[in-house]
């Protein structure tokens, strides 16, 4: 039996609605190490998980928007590990499996690794079950993992604002070096 790690994809709580013509602010919370721009200041919320090596918490950021495109970014910092060194294909596949499921299944549209400053990425695109286009890239840097994830309702709205936010997502300068 294949050994999973938890991976922490909880329900995500929606935002207020913000029109998407207004100019996008950037977002850079003082222990999050990136900065991202989104359509509106985000709501911030906080999911404790009990370890065998204590409590790990993970922070979200999220909004949505009028077209109801949903941004999120999760960040998790874990204390005294370098979880970097995990970061596997294998690893990649357990994760984008789990998320999959989380979200309720759907058909893989694209996927691939990538690096986020040096630092092992992976990118996965699918439709869901109900017909919405998510985009994910999961990140491993140092002692972070990060989840930046943009889900839309048509693939229109994915190409567009879904593909800002994703590619605005940046390692601050202390995490880069």
């Amino acid at each position: 039996m294949r050994t999973r790690r938890a991976v922490l994809f909880g329900t995500l709580a929606m935002a207020p609605s913000f029109p998407t013509s207004e100019p996008w602010v950037d977002f850079s919370p003082p222990t999050g190490g990136f900065t991202v721009q989104l359509p509106a200041a985000p709501r911030i919320s906080s999911n404790l998980v009990g370890t065998t090596g204590g409590g790990l918490e993970t922070r979200t950021a999220s909004v949505t928007d009028t077209d109801a495109t949903e941004y999120h970014v999760s960040w998790t910092v874990y204390d005294a590990i370098r979880i970097e060194a995990k970061a596997s294909e294998a690893t990649f596949h357990r994760i984008r499996d789990a998320f999959l499921k989380a979200k309720g299944g759907g058909a893989i549209l694209d996927e691939a690794p990538f690096s986020l400053g040096g630092h092992p990425g992976y990118s996965l695109t699918f439709r869901s079950d109900e017909g919405r286009w998510v985009t994910a890239r999961f990140a491993f840097v140092r002692n972070r993992f990060y989840q930046v994830m943009a889900t839309a309702r048509t693939e229109a709205l994915a190409q567009a604002s879904t593909r800002r936010f994703l590619d605005s997502f940046r390692l601050s300068v202390a995490e880069e070096i």
